[in-house]
């Protein structure tokens, strides 16, 4: 498969597809164009291969891609669906057809990159703001900031190696020990200014 002009027609690999389908999934940014690479070279060696085997091969790589795009709620990518499966019929060589799904991915890989920093933004500022309230749940908070909240757990927690309660109470302790520095404070005082019941 090495020699151009060979003939040979590329064979589908499932296990490809899944580990780029795992790839995007994970946010692999690196990965994931690594191993879309390495297709598009190995097609582009197949030159036997069909045009509808591509085609059929790059719109099964944009469901994968949508489908994690509507799963982080992506719609810089998922508005672009049907532009992208459309495109499949319409591109004249490999080359476009790959470049316009490398860019898909590249703006895929970039909004859940931005996402997830606006994700700890947003719960860092309203636990900024929410902190003294002693029924802050984190059920709750997600529900104020339209999130599902295990969601929004395992992305605070992905992107700050903590969890969203271990902040919650960094903030609380650190605010008590200010107010703490005042002697005639009491401690209940204290406790309920910052969210302890």
């Amino acid at each position: 498969l090495s020699e151009p002009g060979n003939g040979t027609v590329y064979e589908f690999d499932k296990s490809v597809f899944t580990e780029l389908s795992n790839r995007i999934r994970h946010k692999r940014r690196g990965e994931t164009m690594d191993l879309l690479g390495e297709m598009y070279r190995e097609i582009r060696r197949c030159e036997g291969t069909p045009p509808e085997v591509v085609r059929n091969l790059y719109c099964q790589i944009v469901f994968a891609l949508l489908a994690a795009a509507e799963s982080r709620h992506i719609t810089a990518v998922t508005e672009q669906g049907d532009y992208l499966l459309y495109t499949a019929a319409k591109q004249p060589t490999v080359k476009q057809l790959w470049e316009t799904l490398a860019g898909a991915m590249q703006a895929y890989f970039t909004a859940v990159e931005a996402n997830a920093q606006d994700i700890v933004t947003r719960v860092d500022e309203y636990l900024d703001a929410h902190y003294a309230d002693s029924t802050l749940t984190v059920q709750s908070m997600a529900s104020d900031l339209g999130f599902v909240h295990t969601y929004l757990c395992s992305a605070y927690k992905k992107n700050c190696g903590r969890t969203i309660n271990q902040k919650l109470t960094e903030l609380r302790i650190n605010r008590a020990k200010a107010l703490l520095a005042d002697p005639s404070r009491k401690l209940y005082e204290v406790a309920h200014e910052v969210g302890y019941a």
